[in-house]
């Protein structure tokens, strides 16, 4: 049964598996399924944990099985690496990924334990703030600014598989970092799925989340999202020092 959510392709069956609704094509393999399954679950279940946060918003994976499949129900092309968090709503939330049949990444369970880690903890932060989110709407409902929420969705991802090492280089390179940039500029590259910045954008936003989380710890940050994000204005400059009077 399809449960009429946007971004899901009618004809896809939708199986409850673990308080997860997973969305396959009948012609996915099973035992991609299986991976699909197994690591989503467990991805949510570290999140959850790790967040001190059970939510109640329905959870729904789906996989899409082809790029077409894709381009169709996202309105527009995607890598067949991608994954991401297009929907949520006052009741549910959606985390789309392509087949591990499609490209050899999607087979590497790590790296998807972590990609769905990072998109799970999108929905987590949705709910914790009251926000919903549709694919394109430039985040209007998101209460959370995107440095904030796609900085902690990556230090989720990667404690997620308990790969500190990246974090701890991150968050050096923030700290030393020439160059800083405002939390709006960083926000505004977060938003634009193009942007040649992007990659940067992640990086700078994630050492800084990392900073906070290693000075008030990561359930507080998560707790406290919304508090924490209006004491940095647009304009401010994301820096150290600046971050430095959520725990200074």
């Amino acid at each position: 049964m399809n449960p009429n959510l946007p971004y899901i392709p009618p004809d896809y069956e939708t199986i409850v598996h673990h308080d997860v609704r997973f969305c396959f094509s009948a012609c996915e393999a099973e035992g991609d399924r299986k991976l699909i399954k197994d690591v989503s679950v467990a991805a949510l279940d570290y999140v959850t944990k790790a967040l001190a946060f059970k939510p109640i918003r329905q959870t729904y994976v789906c996989c899409y099985h082809t790029r077409d499949d894709a381009t169709r129900a996202l309105g527009r092309n995607v890598p067949a690496s991608m994954a991401m968090a297009p929907y949520a709503s006052e009741t549910c939330g959606l985390v789309v990924i392509h087949s591990p049949s499609l490209h050899p990444t999607n087979q590497d369970t790590r790296r998807l334990r972590r990609i769905l880690a990072h998109e799970l903890c999108h929905l987590l932060v949705a709910e914790r703030s009251a926000s919903t989110k549709i694919l394109g709407d430039d985040n209007g409902n998101m209460h959370v600014s995107a440095w904030l929420n796609e900085g902690l969705a990556e230090v989720i991802g990667f404690k997620a598989i308990a790969d500190e090492h990246r974090l701890t280089v991150l968050s050096e390179a923030f700290q030393a970092s020439q160059a800083y940039h405002t939390f709006g500029t960083l926000s505004q590259w977060l938003d634009d799925l193009d942007h040649d910045a992007r990659s940067q954008a992640f990086e700078h936003g994630t050492g800084a989340v990392e900073q906070l989380c290693e000075h008030l710890g990561i359930e507080a940050v998560f707790n406290q999202i919304c508090q924490i994000d209006t004491l940095f204005d647009a304009s401010n400059t994301c820096s150290p020092a600046q971050l430095a009077q959520c725990f200074g």
